[in-house]
């Protein structure tokens, strides 16, 4: 071996195997545990909580994806050929169309639903039978809001982080404290001029209703007597 030269023998395509096994069973234990396919509390779960629920197992196949496109890319990089990774997946039965995806960074969205939602509506439709009753099928077997999620996660890629949902908080108020504002030409105190000298105001009597004649209003010369009106008219 030449000195300084660092050879590396790593036998990817058997480690590989170990990690398309793995894969497959993750695909499978994501529907494992759904009650999605069950009539568990049906009378509350309609054709929206059902869509969710799918939309949920949709996000868990998503994810076990983009780990295995992390594997296989880790592959790619520390020297394994494509060729041979098709090999092992195609070996642990991986599809080959499935398989040139997961490499392209494609998504594979999970479509094993339609024969367990068929057993569904059937049994729905057993129960109904049972009690009088009719079962929509629509109610049990969303059918076309199945197909439109397959087909939104079908487009997504698994080189792709997805961005996260943030909450955009409405602006505040802002709240003063009008005992820290400062005079909008610096610190300086506000100097108040004083104001002009301004004269006194006059005030006068307004006379109404006087006759010049007699120098008496109206009421005085309706209410008083003959003397009464000779002191009024003097002293008006």
């Amino acid at each position: 071996m030449l000195s300084g030269v660092r050879i590396i023998n790593v036998d990817v395509p058997r480690s590989m195997q170990y990690k398309v096994t793995d894969y497959n069973k993750k695909s499978r234990l994501v529907t494992s545990t759904e009650k999605l396919f069950s009539l568990q509390n049906f009378r509350q779960r309609g054709p929206e909580a059902l869509a969710q629920e799918f939309r949920q197992i949709q996000d868990e196949k998503l994810k076990v994806n983009k780990e295995f496109y992390i594997v296989l890319q880790d592959a790619l990089a520390a020297g394994a050929k494509r060729s041979d990774l098709l090999k092992v997946m195609k070996e642990r039965g991986i599809s080959s169309k499935n398989a040139f995806k997961l490499l392209r960074g494609q998504n594979i969205p999970y479509t094993g639903y339609e024969g367990r939602m068929d057993k569904r509506l059937k049994d729905a439709q057993k129960f109904a039978r049972e009690n009088n009753e009719i079962a929509n099928r629509n109610y049990f077997y969303p059918k076309l809001d199945f197909k439109k999620i397959v087909r939104e996660y079908k487009n997504k890629k698994l080189n792709v982080v997805e961005p996260k949902e943030t909450t955009i908080e409405e602006p505040k108020e802002p709240s003063f404290n009008f005992d820290n504002i400062k005079n909008i030409f610096g610190n300086a105190s506000i100097q108040t001029p004083p104001l002009p000298n301004m004269p006194q105001p006059v005030v006068q009597t307004a006379r109404a209703n006087v006759n010049p004649n007699t120098n008496l209003t109206r009421t005085q010369e309706a209410l008083l007597s003959p003397e009464e009106k000779v002191i009024a008219s003097r002293t008006t």
